[in-house]
């Protein structure tokens, strides 16, 4: 799934990444137009229109030039959840820096994949979160036969995950 590093070849990344990448003051307006171009257009229902396209930045640091990879989601919305007409469209623009290969929907489900179970409904789960509530779980460090185990609540959501996490990460 994930590309192996090169030693040699300066420009794979060694790590791979899926940042959601923040608007600020970004005109909505342009990344329309934007979409209107480049982008591959769906309507899920009457009214809503969604593009997703890639868009690719060259920077420059020190010398170094690199470029980089947005994955983008406009979002077009000319009737509202319920219905009611809109007198002006209203367009979401969403991105996310990557440096996957994969094509566009799924770069944006593996960003929106913290399987953490959510304490309370959020439109977005931070990475940071995520960790912080798998290192404050209550559990037991039980010495038992020359092991180490880790027991935890009988009723913790979370164990499936940290499970899951664990074979991903031990040493075979």
């Amino acid at each position: 799934m994930v590309e192996a590093h090169n030693e040699q070849d300066p420009q794979v990344s060694p790590t791979h990444y899926v940042i959601k990448w923040n608007p600020r003051r970004e005109p909505a307006e342009k990344w329309l137009a934007i979409a209107e171009e480049h982008g591959t257009w769906s309507e899920p229902r009457p009214g809503k229109r969604v593009a997703l396209f890639d868009w690719y930045e060259t920077r420059t640091d020190n010398g170094y030039t690199y470029s980089l990879r947005r994955v983008m989601r406009v979002i077009e919305r000319t009737i509202d959840q319920h219905g009611q007409q809109l007198l002006v469209p209203e367009v979401t623009i969403e991105g996310w820096w990557t440096s996957l290969t994969f094509d566009e929907a799924t770069i944006i489900a593996l960003y929106a994949d913290p399987d953490a179970p959510p304490r309370h409904r959020a439109k977005r789960r931070r990475i940071r979160t995520v960790m912080q509530e798998l290192m404050d779980l209550a559990a037991r460090l039980i010495h038992t036969g020359r092991r180490l185990k880790l027991a935890f609540g009988s009723g913790c959501r979370v164990v499936p995950i940290f499970r899951r996490l664990y074979e991903q990460l031990a040493w075979t």
